[in-house]
């Protein structure tokens, strides 16, 4: 199961289990408008930027929130 809380209106922060680490792991989802109405059969694009040297899954949410 993954655990979800929504921080404000297009940020997600996601709970999911990883068996690679053995744990669970926080991911920040940064949603696009009309999010919130989506489908099941809806393709959203996504872009997968990854946290490098001492960052956590809040730098780019953080820093580059548009």
């Amino acid at each position: 199961m993954i655990e979800e809380r929504r921080l404000d209106e297009r940020l997600v922060e996601l709970t999911p289990r990883s068996p690679a680490l053995g744990r669970t792991i926080p991911v920040a989802l940064l949603t696009p408008r009309g999010w919130d109405r989506r489908r099941p059969d809806d393709d959203w694009p996504t872009l997968y930027p990854l946290a490098g040297g001492d960052g956590d899954h809040t730098i780019w949410t953080g820093v580059f929130r548009v």
